[in-house]
């Protein structure tokens, strides 16, 4: 929590628009025999614990009626983790610390999770951040500080598609806003016609810096820079709509959310409007599957805001808005059922909220059921899902 907190300070539900009705996975089932880590159709939520009476994995599953842990949760970790992510086939989860290594699971049927390479690290680098590719072949790592320097960094490495290990790109790394700032998030888009994507890295008080990544190699490249609205700014947390058309930048200082149009070549255009007003202390966002609402954790509030999202990227506050959390809210995640957002509160009470849509009002958050991720405090930094 201590270097979390401090970089936060520095710097869900797939619904129809008319119906409220849920729909199906992002991800298409698949088909293929599996015997070993093989993915899963259920719902799974996984968060990461950063303190030191309670460090590492907590796993659950949720359905209509319940969330209950999965078998063997929480997983003990020797690090503090700082950042998860799943790859696109729910096989693999990816554990990141600060401290300076990187875990695997497999991730099982029932959403249990086994600890891979004889439960050693799979590489050694600092983690803010991760995110798997469209393609599922490659791990991208923001770090504040790679091992050797004091810089922010992006590295990528490719994804053994067997047994989930990781193997650095070469060059595979690259320094970021020529070494000005302190990663907090990254996102990415799709990967194109051409293996392109591009990939966001919020630095705090340096802004927000665009990178193209090719899925070919794993080349990375440093596409620019978009300044911070104010010098006393930072930019905290990232997300995209699922169109990829806008980029979603909370701001603390002025304690808004800006809406940056993505252009060519991965390039931001603040749009009319921006940034929107938030509670104090924006961490994190994120955009429902449908692209109809934006959700912003407010850590010093402890409350989400919510606005519904038009074509031209304007927002409007949903009636009810913000809804209360527990302490210190600073990440959320979007359920595989497409049904639910929770979030996670690194100051605990609870540590966990889960929400649904409420049926009459667009966009407004209805308590769905809480829970402990470990023992107490528990400090929740991170959250992942199945897709």
């Amino acid at each position: 929590m201590r270097r979390i907190l401090q970089k936060i300070l520095l710097g869900v539900l797939c619904i129809s628009v008319t119906g409220l009705v849920g729909c199906g996975q992002f991800f298409p089932p698949i088909t293929t025999t599996c015997t070993t880590n093989c993915p899963s159709t259920a719902d799974y939520l996984y968060v990461a614990n950063q303190s030191a009476t309670a460090a590492g994995v907590a796993g659950f599953q949720i359905s209509s009626a319940t969330l209950s842990a999965v078998t063997g949760s929480p997983y003990p970790l020797s690090i503090l983790p700082s950042a998860l992510a799943v790859n696109p086939a729910n096989t693999f989860l990816y554990v990141g610390s600060e401290d300076g290594l990187i875990y695997l699971y497999g991730i099982n049927s029932d959403g249990s999770l086994t600890l891979e390479n004889n439960g050693t690290g799979v590489a050694s680098i600092n983690v803010v951040s991760l995110q798997v590719d469209s393609t599922g072949g490659w791990l991208l790592v923001a770090s504040p500080g790679a091992l050797q320097t004091a810089v922010p960094t992006l590295t990528a490495f490719s994804i053994n598609p067997t047994t989930g290990l990781l193997t650095a790109a070469t060059p595979g790394a690259i320094t970021l806003n020529g070494g000005v700032g302190t990663a907090t998030q990254l996102v990415m888009t799709s990967n194109n016609a051409s293996n392109d994507a591009y990939a966001y890295v919020s630095l705090g008080t340096a802004g927000v810096e665009v990178v193209t990544f090719s899925s070919t190699d794993g080349t990375l490249t440093d596409s620019g820079n978009l300044a911070t609205k104010g010098g006393q700014d930072a930019d905290v947390g990232l997300a995209m709509n699922p169109d990829a058309g806008y980029l979603f930048a909370t701001e603390t200082g002025i304690s808004s959310l800006r809406v940056l149009a993505i252009g060519a070549s991965g390039s931001l255009t603040e749009v009319a409007g921006s940034p929107f007003a938030t509670g104090q202390g924006p961490s994190s966002v994120l955009v429902d599957a449908t692209g109809s609402y934006v959700y912003v954790t407010n850590r010093t509030a402890n409350t989400i805001s919510a606005f519904v999202l038009t074509n031209s990227g304007s927002l409007t506050p949903v009636t009810g808005s913000p809804f209360t959390t527990g302490t210190t809210p600073v990440a959320m995640a979007e359920d595989n059922s497409k049904t639910y957002i929770a979030v996670v509160c690194a100051g605990g009470a609870p540590d966990m909220q889960v929400f649904t849509l409420d049926a009459a009002t667009p966009g407004k958050l209805d308590p769905f059921t809480t829970a402990a991720t470990g023992t107490d405090p528990a400090v929740a930094v991170a959250i992942a899902t199945t897709h």
